[in-house]
């Protein structure tokens, strides 16, 4: 979440968390389903302050 707040694109997300791009798009389809969110800045509203660091497992 803390890289969507840097509002970069999924490629640099993919980049700087060292796994494919459609890895991070399968994570975000993931969120939008669990939370009901139809956009980035709607999970993020959702989750407020909560600023984990992302990583790939």
């Amino acid at each position: 979440m803390r890289l969507a707040r840097e509002r970069l694109t999924i490629a640099e997300v993919a980049a700087r968390m060292g796994c494919a791009p459609g890895t991070v798009s399968a994570y975000w389809q993931r969120i939008f389903g669990k939370t009901g969110a139809r956009g980035w800045r709607e999970v993020l509203a959702l989750i407020g302050g909560n600023n984990d660091a992302a990583t790939c497992p």
